[in-house]
């Protein structure tokens, strides 16, 4: 669960590419024919039924979580709570024995609210089922985020976003987050309560971000322009965002901007990834523009 998002049907592609059985565990069933035509057992249900996701955990030997954003929710730090409770109780009452659980660099700092707080709450609940083993994959800023601000860009020539230009972002491809979820599923050789960090390729200043941009995108002259939160705030509206949703996404960008997230993060060969922004940038930039001129998140 859940694999209705792109994280979740990576990691149940390679389980299934690689001869696993895979029983996905979502609320809505659109978009992921293709997933049960590779074999793939399906059951949709609400993430607050704890009945459901009991007896859909029950017969497996591991359970993926990752807890869903609906930009829509208008109380959506409540939902990540009642989703939480619910997962875990779940994983308590089925046989599973392993979960690989999504988490976010920046989990446990009490000075961090918001998406980050409801991730912490999740680990917190996954930690006090007993007789389990848990590991947290704490990923950094996702790449894929970059891709709300690229439309405006695209019609103006200025990349905005929240980030003050001065920051510096370790920044993970969502594709090495699933590689890493899905390597971790087929060994289920972690034990006790633990997390795995990964903060991506390199951690890039918002000057490099942009300096890619322009050649991944053609426009020599694309500039730089911070948001303030206000402004922020207005944007993920605008862009179907409840309230709630557009509150914890510039409090996210806001943490980020004031160095409570990512700092003493030490990067080593085992926090890092593989996919830099380049090659990033380079597909879901330039392959999407070429098909829809447009790019969408």
């Amino acid at each position: 669960m859940d694999s209705s998002g792109t994280l979740g049907k990576s990691v149940a592609g390679l389980l299934l590419a690689n001869g696993f059985g895979v029983r996905i565990v979502t609320r809505k069933s659109a978009g992921l024919e293709s997933l049960v035509a590779q074999g793939a057992e399906m059951v949709v249900g609400s993430f607050y039924d704890l009945d459901f996701l009991a007896e859909a955990f029950s017969g497996t030997r591991a359970v993926f979580t990752i807890l869903p954003l609906d930009i829509q929710d208008t109380r959506f730090l409540e939902a990540q709570q009642r989703m939480s409770t619910s997962v875990s109780q779940a994983v308590g009452r089925s046989n599973a024995k392993k979960v690989v659980n999504v988490s976010a660099v920046g989990v446990g700092n009490p000075a961090i609210g918001g998406i980050i707080r409801g991730l912490s709450e999740q680990e917190q609940r996954l930690n006090e089922v007993p007789d389990i083993d848990v590991v947290h994959v704490r990923a950094a800023y996702f790449m894929e985020n970059l891709l709300w601000f690229v439309p405006e860009a695209l019609k103006c020539g200025v990349f905005r976003s929240p980030f003050k230009e001065s920051v510096s972002v370790p920044m993970v491809a969502s594709s090495d987050v699933s590689g890493l979820a899905a390597t971790l599923l087929y060994d289920l050789d972690f034990t006790g309560k633990t997390y795995h960090r990964i903060l991506g390729e390199r951690t890039l200043s918002i000057g490099e971000i942009v300096t890619i941009l322009k050649q991944v995108l053609g426009m020599p002259e694309l500039s730089y322009e911070s948001m303030d939160y206000h402004e922020a705030e207005a944007f993920f509206a605008a862009r179907g965002c409840s309230p709630a949703v557009s509150e914890a996404l510039v409090r996210l960008h806001k943490d980020i901007n004031e160095e409570e997230l990512y700092s003493g993060q030490e990067r080593t060969a085992s926090t890092s990834a593989e996919t830099p922004f380049e090659e990033f940038a380079a597909y879901a930039l330039t392959h999407q523009t070429e098909k829809t001129g447009q790019v969408s998140a």
